[in-house]
């Protein structure tokens, strides 16, 4: 009797053992803070022959210093030597003749001219300073605090109608609120429900960076804007202005964030394009010992290379997505893919929780991998049948 119960203890655990391989043990909230490698800003930096060699070595040494742990880095391009390189077109376009000249060039190919030098004062001062505000600012390192710790940040970017100001944070309120509510019944627990960070238009002109990044200026438009970020401050969807900025349209996004990473739906899109920000150890540790596990692992980037399958736009819409203002016009090209979107959407009132059609390639993995889990499941099972079988064969003939 002791003989069978313990088998059939065995064959019922080992029943069980295939179905937890079933589910994948990150979110997509987890996989935004891996770096796959390819979202790096980078500041070139015109010289010439003439320019002075303890000027580069000054140089390269603050930006090692500025620089080291963010995702910005430093390439040399000696404008006299290195005629043909692609950095040159942007210094033609966006930087001054001097020397040294900089421009930082984003992940998208965006750039903006940096200012290295100022008249009156000491170039070893100007240009640190320059490199600091690159790699950091107030409103960046709050963004980086909260989504360090909490399920995602909505940056509301304040405009010039307080009405609209207000309306926009009525919405993120309702917003947090649902997600707060769907928290408990998440795959994987998240510690905080997404935060709200407010960009007062009185200090946009202090984060220049930072609004260059999402596309924009160091103005006030007229109505608000807001972008979500989550993870290793990756900007998730499009940039919603206005009446955009509602409850279904940022619930309907900020949901994705918690969802299984094999749940169905392509997340390729999800990986966005990372803010220019310093993530140093300090904060890396504590998001490791948060998640479980080291997001700069090799084995963990390389899980995450296939999760993901492919990149798509950083600008890419979830299925679902709902315009409020489908006949309003971009102000910049980062959004023109939301316009696209609007314009050969069809069925506009669609469920927000509609999965959107994995790629092929992904759906091809996916269904692969859940054959092969199936067929182990089974061998499992019919051996464990077969040991219980023996069991009571063995415990009849015994008595």
């Amino acid at each position: 009797m002791k003989l069978r119960t313990a088998v059939l203890c065995f064959c019922l655990w080992s029943c069980l053992q295939p179905l937890g391989l079933l589910a994948c043990k990150y979110n997509v909230r987890d996989l935004g803070f891996v770096d796959l490698g390819d979202e790096a800003y980078t500041l070139f930096c015109c010289v010439r022959n003439d320019t002075p060699a303890q000027t580069v070595s000054q140089l390269t040494a603050a930006a090692r210093t500025a620089l080291g742990e963010s995702n910005i880095r430093l390439e040399l391009v000696n404008a006299d030597r290195q005629t043909n390189h692609p950095a040159m077109q942007h210094f033609k376009r966006l930087a001054p003749r001097s020397s040294p000249a900089a421009v930082l060039v984003s992940p998208d190919g965006q750039a903006m001219p940096v200012t290295l030098s100022k008249p009156g004062q000491l170039f070893g001062d100007t240009f640190r300073s320059a490199l600091e505000d690159l790699a950091a600012s107030p409103k960046r390192q709050e963004i980086l605090r909260a989504v360090s710790r909490a399920f995602a940040a909505v940056l509301l970017i304040e405009g010039e109608s307080a009405a609209g100001n207000r309306r926009a944070r009525a919405a993120i309120a309702q917003a947090i609120d649902q997600i707060r509510a769907q928290m408990k019944g998440l795959p994987k627990a998240i510690a905080e429900p997404p935060a709200l960070i407010v960009l007062k238009a009185d200090s946009l002109a202090r984060e220049k960076v930072l609004l260059w990044s999402l596309g924009l200026g160091p103005t006030a438009a007229p109505q608000p804007r807001a972008a979500l970020l989550y993870g290793k401050a990756r900007w998730l969807g499009p940039l919603m202005m206005g009446e955009e900025i509602s409850e279904p349209n940022l619930t309907g996004i900020l949901s994705i964030i918690g969802a299984d990473c094999e749940c169905g739906l392509d997340i390729s899109w999800t990986l966005g394009t990372r803010l220019p920000v310093r993530w140093d150890e300090k904060v890396h540790a504590q998001v490791a010992r948060a998640l479980g596990f080291d997001p700069e692992s090799p084995l963990v980037k390389l899980e995450a290379g296939r999760i993901m399958g492919r990149r798509a736009p950083a600008t890419a819409v979830p299925a679902g997505y709902q315009a409020a203002l489908p006949g309003a016009a971009s102000s910049t090209a980062r959004q023109t893919p939301l316009a696209s979107h609007l314009e050969n959407t069809t069925g506009a009132a669609q469920s927000r929780a509609q999965a959107a059609p994995l790629p092929v390639s992904s759906q091809t993995a996916s269904v692969s991998r859940r054959l092969l889990l199936f067929m182990g499941g089974l061998a499992v099972l019919m051996v464990s049948v077969g040991l219980l079988a023996l069991a009571w064969w063995a415990s009849k003939k015994r008595w």
